[in-house]
């Protein structure tokens, strides 16, 4: 595909990735076949379960389907009997409810699977690829010579290899994410404007609000300051802290419209409803998270904090599982890289960086912000933070000037560049 060729990178690249990416994709079936092996509650199941029930209705029931799948007077009672047959239809706290549109995804490819998981595994996958890539591009052109360091934190981390890939929501998640940054970037870059580019743009978007919206929600000023900066020649660092603060502001004021509570009593509630699912589930990895009391003054208070949490746990000291312990490895990593990061800052360093360095960095740190003060699940916190770890990975990495940053060994190069 033309999508995957780049200048400085192989095709070979991209098919290796890809091949790594399809391991990784039976390793996550083996999990939760293996070690998780309770199917109605498996990610990577539970949606495409439910999916059969809406897909069976084609032959019996078609007008039933066809509401169900286009949600046109889908809530009607004589539809329940659908819905009390699955297991994640109802989801009432969420703005726009995923579980949905996961469900209705599994239908869509049923169609080409015909009932066997492994396509559905296998094409979730190859969007998440395309995601990635569409990451990777938008970084690359901003951090030319990087290619293979850029490589790695994009594609190569456990936690982002493993929970993007398979019949997974975040998976989805990090091809709208990617597809979506990839369309702008592509409009910013040559300053042409069409209907496909907009029809595009507004396609990704309308998938990342129905599959995760509050990911939309936290990207959108970062996007508009990376177009503003892009557009009309202003001091970035000032235009992105102006645009952050107020739309923050603005969202706080308005919030109370779509979900009937402010923003500091939602936070509450989602933290309690966490620690109840924790406590029901038996969780192994639960862990004690300072408690929100609904106020504007406790929620600024634990930012700091909630951010160190999502950006360093697990710690190494408090792995009870294979998969936490890998997960603890890779934070002893990603702290190394931050380390070296900073160590090498580049001299003259000011404020005008590359306008996407400030959408990174804003939006990691809300999405680690929210993480951190609402998950009191170590594995939640490792999954849930995938889709904005690349970000601020990239963040940290426009900082540094060191030669390591442009490292790759000779024959690696001859094999997988140019």
């Amino acid at each position: 595909m033309p999508f995957f060729k780049t200048e400085k990178v192989s095709i070979k690249t991209f098919q290796l990735l890809f091949l790594i990416k399809i391991a990784a994709t039976m390793l996550l079936y083996l999990i939760y076949t293996r070690l998780y092996p309770d199917r109605e509650h498996a990610d990577i199941f539970k949606y495409y379960d439910d999916s059969a029930i809406m897909f069976n209705a084609v032959f019996t029931h078609p007008l039933d389907f066809i509401r169900m799948f286009t949600g046109v007077t889908a809530n009607s009672r004589d539809l329940w009997h659908y819905y009390d047959e699955m297991h994640n239809w109802f989801n009432s706290e969420m703005i726009f409810n995923d579980s949905r549109t996961m469900i209705r995804l599994n239908t869509l490819l049923r169609f080409i699977s015909f009932g066997n998981y492994f396509p559905h595994a296998i094409i979730m996958s190859f969007l998440a690829m395309m995601g990635l890539t569409g990451i990777f591009k938008v970084f690359i052109a901003v951090l030319p010579g990087r290619e293979f360091v850029m490589t790695i934190l994009v594609y190569l981390l456990p936690s982002t290899l493993l929970w993007s890939s398979g019949m997974i929501k975040e998976a989805f998640l990090i091809f709208s994410i990617g597809m979506l940054i990839y369309c702008i970037h592509i409009y910013l870059t040559d300053r042409k404007l069409n209907a496909i580019r907009i029809a595009g743009t507004f396609f990704f978007g309308f998938c990342l609000l129905c599959i995760k919206s509050y990911v939309l929600f936290a990207m959108i000023p970062g996007i508009a300051t990376w177009i503003i900066c892009e557009k009309w020649n202003v001091k970035r660092a000032a235009t992105a802290l102006i645009v952050h603060g107020s739309y923050l502001l603005i969202l706080f004021n308005v919030a109370f419209i779509f979900t009937h509570h402010s923003v500091p009593i939602s936070l509450s509630a989602k933290q309690n409803e966490f620690y109840l699912v924790a406590i029901k589930e038996q969780a192994k990895s639960m862990i004690q998270l300072n408690q929100l009391d609904g106020k504007t003054n406790s929620l600024i208070k634990n930012i700091p904090e909630a951010y160190a949490v999502t950006l360093f746990r697990p710690y190494l000291g408090e792995s009870k599982n294979p998969l936490i312990l890998i997960a603890a490895f890779e934070n002893a990593l990603i702290l190394l890289f931050l380390i070296m990061c900073i160590s090498g800052l580049r001299k003259n360093w000011n404020f005008n960086m590359p306008s996407i360095f400030y959408l990174s960095l804003y939006f990691s740190i809300i999405i680690f912000v929210l993480i951190g003060l609402v998950t009191p699940i170590l594995g939640a916190i490792v999954r849930y933070k995938v889709p904005a770890l690349p970000f601020m990975l990239f963040a940290f990495f426009c900082l540094t000037k060191s030669k390591w940053v442009y490292y790759c060994p000779g024959k690696l190069k001859g094999a997988l560049f140019f």
